[in-house]
């Protein structure tokens, strides 16, 4: 047997172990993605929810709390992001136990709508555009109140205390960087900012 860098976890798993967690009589769990991280769809007899599986070796927890925190502002401004789910604890982010180790975990709610289809109309570029920019602007206050500190504020700390995560601190500033790993070469920040939350 050769050995195997990442898994992927039986459907009926998760939904059976996160029905007590989340108090929620789940149904069915599909698999509707498997690149960087593994995206289920949950289901119970009224509601659908999408569960993100990250890789033990990818971002951890703290990363993980300052994604989600800053996916709450756009929400906040009205756009049709999906809220998570908070685990008994209080906490948005669980780990499962996988063969490579403890793997971080989401569970959010679900939001209709379809991915566009040819004809790629005009105002179907605007509409998209438009979505996309407030995206960015509702994202871009958490940037705005630390611009002259250069640092992220407590964002990213954890949902139990008030300390900034050091491994977010470090590197979500305000500055103009290059982060290739999120998905952008991009020296804006809005681009960063859209790139670490997909």
């Amino acid at each position: 047997m050769i050995p195997t860098a990442r898994s992927l976890p039986d459907p009926r798993a998760p939904s059976a172990h996160l029905a007590d967690r989340y108090d929620l009589g789940f149904t069915r769990c599909t698999l509707l993605r498997s690149l960087v991280n593994d995206v289920h769809e949950l289901t119970t007899a009224d509601a659908r929810y999408v569960l993100k599986l990250y890789r033990h070796d990818g971002r951890d927890s703290g990363e993980i709390r300052w994604e989600k925190r800053l996916s709450a502002h756009p929400r906040a401004a009205g756009l049709r992001v999906p809220p998570v789910l908070s685990l008994p604890d209080g906490d948005s982010v669980g780990l499962l136990v996988t063969p490579e180790g403890p793997g971080p975990f989401v569970l959010s709610g679900f939001v209709e709508g379809t991915k566009p289809q040819p004809p790629f109309t005009d105002e179907m570029s605007v509409a998209s555009g438009g979505q996309l920019a407030a995206f960015h602007e509702a994202a871009t206050t958490i940037f705005r109140r630390t611009r002259g500190a250069r640092q992220v504020s407590n964002i990213g700390s954890t949902d139990r205390s008030n300390r900034s995560c050091p491994s977010i601190a470090r590197r979500k500033t305000c500055s103009a960087t290059s982060r290739p790993q999120y998905g952008t070469t991009s020296r804006s920040t809005r681009m960063q900012v859209s790139a670490m939350v997909t």
